[in-house]
This record gives C-alpha cells, sequence and structure tokens, in this order.
C-alpha cells in the first residue's frame, strides 16, 4: 500500500476543506493510499516534517493556499527520494491552482489527484529560495502579505486590487540593472515580477500562453518609469490593462536573471514575504518536482 502524508493549513483550509475531509480521506484510502493526516500549527512546521519524514512517503498532499504550496515544494527539492505532490487549494485567490485549472472544489481536486498522472514542473529559485510561481519587488508586490487575512476572505482579489492602486500612486520607483541570458536592460522602475504562472494576484495574465510549467523559461515583466510625470495616467493604464506593447513595460523570458539594485529591494516570494537585498540571483530548475496535475 501506497504512503501518503496529507498536510492540511487550518488558517486557509478550515472553511474550504472540513466539510468534505471525511470524504477526502475516504477517496485517498479506498485508491490504495494509507494516509497519515497532519494538520500545521506555525508557518515553517510544514517544512521541518517533510524535510524529516518526506521521503518515507510516496505522495504529500498539502490544502492550503499559494504560500502552503511553497512550504511543501521547497523541502521536496532538497531530498533524495522525492514524494509525488498533491495539492488542494483552498487559499484566498489560489494563484497556482486557477491558473492551471486544478479543481478549486476539495473532493474533485482529490480524485484529480488520485485519478491523474504525475508531471513534471520548474521550479524557480530566487538567491536559495525557492519559488513555484511569483517572485516579485516593487509595486503590488507586498499587497499579498501586508493585507489583512480577514481583508483578503472578505475581499478576495477585490483587495489586491485596491492595495495595488494605493501603491502605484505612493510607490516610489527604484533604479536596478538587470541581466538574462546575455542581455542587459537598466533604469527606473515601479515593478520587477518574475514569475511561472498564468495568474498573479488574481488576475489572469495576458502572456498566459507562454507560460509552460515544464519549459525552463521564467517570464521577466517589469513597469518602468516615465520620463515625464504627466504620463503616470499612462503607466497606470499600462499596468491594468496588461498592455504588453506599451513603453512602459519590459517582458521577456528567460531561464538566469541577475538583478542589482541602488537600495534593499523587498521580494515578495509565492505571496509571502521574501529576502530584501540590493542583489538577486535567480534560475530555474527545470522538472525538478512532480506534482498531479
Amino acid at each position: 500500500m501506497k504512503k501518503m502524508l496529507f498536510s492540511i493549513n487550518p488558517v486557509t483550509a478550515r472553511t474550504a476543506v472540513t466539510p468534505h475531509l471525511i470524504n477526502v480521506i475516504d477517496l485517498f484510502e479506498k485508491s490504495g493510499y494509507r494516509v497519515t493526516v497532519h494538520i500545521t500549527k506555525s508557518h515553517g512546521e510544514l517544512s521541518d516534517l517533510i524535510l524529516e519524514r518526506g521521503e518515507k512517503y510516496d505522495i504529500v498532499v498539502s490544502a492550503g493556499g499559494d504560500g502552503t504550496l511553497n512550504e511543501t515544494i521547497s523541502p521536496v527539492l532538497k531530498l533524495k527520494k522525492k514524494p509525488v505532490i498533491g495539492f488542494i487549494p483552498s487559499g484566498t485567490t489560489n494563484d497556482f491552482a486557477t491558473g492551471w485549472k486544478l479543481p478549486r472544489n476539495p473532493l474533485k481536486a482529490a480524485q484529480k489527484i488520485v485519478s491523474g498522472s504525475p508531471a513534471g514542473v520548474d521550479v524557480g529559485v530566487i538567491n536559495g529560495m525557492p519559488f513555484i510561481y511569483v517572485a516579485a519587488c516593487g509595486v503590488f508586490s507586498d499587497i499579498p502579505y501586508k493585507t489583512p487575512q480577514q481583508q483578503k476572505k472578505n475581499l478576495g482579489y477585490a483587495a489586491y486590487l485596491a492595495g495595488g492602486i494605493k501603491s502605484l500612486t505612493t510607490h516610489p520607483p527604484f533604479y536596478m540593472e538587470l541581466e538574462h541570458d546575455g542581455r542587459k536592460v537598466s533604469g527606473e522602475y515601479y515593478l520587477v515580477m518574475i514569475s511561472n504562472s498564468r495568474r498573479v494576484g488574481g488576475f489572469d495574465l495576458k502572456f498566459k500562453n507562454d507560460a509552460k510549467l515544464d519549459d525552463g523559461l521564467l517570464e521577466v515583466t517589469m513597469v518602468k518609469k516615465p520620463v515625464n510625470p504627466i504620463e503616470s495616467p499612462a503607466v497606470l493604464g499600462a499596468v491594468i490593462f496588461q498592455d504588453l506593447n506599451s513603453e512602459y513595460i519590459y517582458y521577456t523570458q528567460a531561464k538566469e536573471i541577475k538583478i542589482r539594485s541602488e537600495i534593499p529591494l523587498e521580494w515578495t516570494v509565492d505571496g509571502e514575504q521574501g529576502d530584501t537585498c540590493c542583489e538577486a540571483s535567480i534560475e530555474v530548475l527545470r522538472d525538478s518536482v512532480k506534482m498531479m496535475i
């Protein structure tokens, strides 16, 4: 009988998963898994658990938001014998799950886990910290972890939009140099976003057809400061409508990225607070974990 570690984040999963919990576990067990259920109590606990016991399981399934998924994938990368990863989305925006069409209903998500086939998934790494779908700094980037949990529950992605628009009008630009795959770009920017996703912050990305889970490429999006302040509304419009042809938006795909800035930049990694640094080295680990997608 195959072994499953089923971890549940009660902060984000209680309302969505609890009514289905018995049926979900029953489905797993009838599908040939010996299920060990773990309820997390603190941030980082799941990662420690997987590092300690992960190699004993054939599959690790986590129920929670995008941050919970990150906390599952990061330790699996460090294991010699890597279990397959399953995910039952139950967070506020569920960017990863929505972007890749994973079922939001817990029972349907569980059914996909037991009936599907594992697929290879790329994982990005920024200064040693893995991310499954996005690393960003500047405008919009700190909204996920600075927005109160209750507000995110009540308003969903509207909370991100409201906070992002406010941030765009008050957030100062920063000078940076970016090098990717032999090309250099520099200037003053409001936002740098490195993603491997079709959806970020509750919004579908217009370049979503470029994003592939296993192509070994990351999508790079930057919002440039205008030369004349009178052009600021045009920048806002380019961001809202994701106008990739705008002179204020730089977009490309890359395998390796290096960023240098004059001031320390606060990074958000998969919706959680990340590193603060003047230099960032970013790479993609192609096909580094297996997920039931």
